[in-house]
């Protein structure tokens, strides 16, 4: 065993000769770097190293509770990138939050963002909270927040393709 979580009663074991040495979350007052992460590797299918750890990380210090409605089940929950390993987004637990399997997809498909100061969900224009699930008004994981660089980047991100309106 890695690492445990005693509140969210899970654990983390990581198998592999190829996997790289363990590291502690840091803590939030540390730096913050956005990118830097490995990029997805090929072989048969895209891998992901470290997305287990980025999981185990992102409910660790947040929470098992999806961070726009109200699932905690700890099978539905993802661990989101803010800013995608597509744009070389980092593993580092503040670039990511907890979503629900409905809500990590939706915001991949940016039906909605997270204003960086307010922290209110807005939609898409068209698009109401209800019709994709979303019970919150603003972000509202357990314990702490993303990083205000991550929700900063991925708003100008969603900005460029559509106007956050005040569909919530």
């Amino acid at each position: 065993m890695v690492d445990f979580d005693d509140e969210n009663r899970q654990f983390l074991i990581l198998f592999g000769k190829d996997e790289p040495k363990y590291l502690l979350a840091p803590s939030a007052d540390m730096p913050f770097a956005l990118t830097g992460g490995q990029a997805p590797g090929k072989t048969t299918a895209n891998t992901r190293p470290g997305q287990q750890r980025f999981r185990f990380q992102v409910l660790a210090k947040y929470g098992c509770k999806c961070a726009v409605c109200a699932i905690t089940h700890p099978s539905l929950m993802k661990a989101a990138h803010i800013c995608g390993k597509a744009h070389n987004g980092s593993d580092d637990w503040r670039n990511g939050m907890p979503l629900c399997s409905t809500h990590h997809d939706t915001f991949d498909a940016h039906l909605f963002v997270i204003h960086p100061d307010t922290l209110i969900i807005g939609t898409m224009p068209g698009v109401l909270p209800s019709s994709i699930g979303i019970t919150a008004k603003t972000l509202a994981p357990i314990h702490g927040r993303p990083h205000s660089d991550a929700l900063s980047w991925r708003f100008a991100q969603t900005n460029k393709r559509w106007t956050v309106g005040s569909n919530t």
